[in-house]
């Protein structure tokens, strides 16, 4: 539920230079060519729940989310933007790999070189989401910090929105309220000093730190993680052990 249409160009603008997305030789637009990135907020919980349930291509996998992401967001590409014959001859012919077809697929998880993007820049330029630099968080305008951004769809044979429709980055809100910002600021400093004690602290104790700095932002924030959401990304044993599950009665 957070899509946003962007020009490749201006997220190669202001990407270092590890996470620019190089155009393909055979792409009509080359730089300018269309670029979706995706993400979500809570909504995506009941669903991926659901999945994870009844489906035991989801539930089995050995990263359940991740897996259930790829295959829908795959499924809407191929159906929005099929392949023509030509295009699906030629990749036949030459066993073409998805990163050299009509569309190439970039995930947020992917860190290797050549598959690496640095999403939370390319929400602030595309105008889905301020990057605080301070806390490291991506803040939307409506569901706050709570928002993932899974993906990013190359179109290189279409082009992207024009340079006069570039949006405005969202303002910063712990701009403007300065008791957030010190909320915000006493969270990460708090979380960052779990590592620098001497022997660290518990896993529990860290992840919840860091939870805290989200919360921070806005605390009872409306559109905040399910509880079982907010165990599954933070909590390593919940979302790789029998745990997993757990989020099938998500609220």
């Amino acid at each position: 539920d957070v899509v946003a249409p962007l020009r490749m160009q201006w997220y190669n603008d202001i990407a270092p230079e590890s996470a620019k997305i190089a155009p393909v030789g055979g792409g009509k637009f080359g730089p300018n060519a269309l670029v979706i990135l995706i993400g979500n907020s809570r909504e995506l919980w009941p669903r991926f729940c659901a999945a994870h349930a009844f489906d035991p291509s989801i539930g089995d996998a050995k990263d359940p989310l991740d897996t259930y992401i790829a295959r829908e967001i795959e499924a809407a590409v191929e159906q929005c933007c099929p392949p023509d014959d030509a295009d699906a001859a030629a990749a036949a012919a030459t066993a073409a790999t998805a990163s050299s077809g009509p569309h190439r697929v970039f995930y947020s998880h992917e860190t290797k070189p050549g598959r690496l993007v640095a999403v939370q820049r390319m929400a602030h330029v595309a105008g889905v989401a301020h990057l605080d630099e301070r806390c490291h968080l991506s803040i939307h305008p409506k569901f706050g910090p709570w928002l993932a951004l899974r993906a990013v769809v190359v179109l290189d044979n279409v082009e992207g929105p024009p340079d006069a429709a570039k949006p405005s980055p969202p303002g910063n809100p712990l701009a403007a309220d300065n008791r957030a910002r010190d909320r915000v600021d006493t969270a990460f400093e708090h979380a960052l000093a779990g590592y620098e004690r001497k022997g660290g602290v518990d896993e529990e104790t860290q992840w919840r730190r860091w939870v805290d700095v989200r919360d921070a932002v806005q605390p009872g924030h409306k559109h905040r993680y399910h509880n079982d959401q907010v165990l599954y990304h933070y909590n390593a044993t919940t979302r790789t052990g029998a745990g997993a599950g757990a989020g099938a009665g998500a609220r």
